[in-house]
């Protein structure tokens, strides 16, 4: 949050798990309602808020971007909050019986928290005795080096 910026978040009486039940983007479709409506002055109806599900799913690759046939999920949480997100979403392929084994493949870059998004991340869903981290490096100056990400875990 930076001062004199417009600073929205989304309330607990305004997630609807209702209107996206078992939806990753759920909350982060909440809150984009939110803040369209805080601008527009006006509420978005149930019926066009399907609609933008659907449009901001097909619209954003790289969030929550599963293969069914490959079982690949990418994702590209960067913070905490994102990679609490994909923590959720991850424990609903595993309920449902899509990961019994998981390969995380992992890169941040420096001016990132990484401490706080592995915590995150890795808090529910990462089993050490039968699955994977690799950590990696990306292809940009302010990439983290993977060695220094690694003794997060060790």
């Amino acid at each position: 949050m930076k001062p004199s910026v417009p600073h929205f978040e989304l309330d607990e009486d305004e997630r609807n798990p209702e209107l996206f039940p078992n939806d990753p983007f759920g909350d982060n479709l909440n809150l984009a309602l939110r803040i369209y409506e805080s601008i527009n002055d006006s509420k978005v109806e149930t019926k066009f808020r399907y609609e933008f599900s659907a449009d901001f799913k097909k619209n954003y690759p790289g969030r929550f971007e599963f293969d069914q046939e490959k079982n690949i999920l990418m994702d590209a949480a960067h913070n905490a909050a994102a990679s609490q997100q994909l923590n959720k979403y991850i424990k609903l392929l595993v309920a449902n019986n899509f990961f019994t084994r998981k390969i995380f493949l992992l890169a941040y870059l420096q001016d990132k928290i990484y401490q706080d998004c592995l915590r995150e991340l890795l808090s529910e869903v990462y089993n050490p005795e039968k699955d994977i981290i690799i950590f990696t490096k990306v292809k940009n100056d302010r990439t983290q080096e993977a060695e220094l990400l690694k003794t997060f875990i060790e």
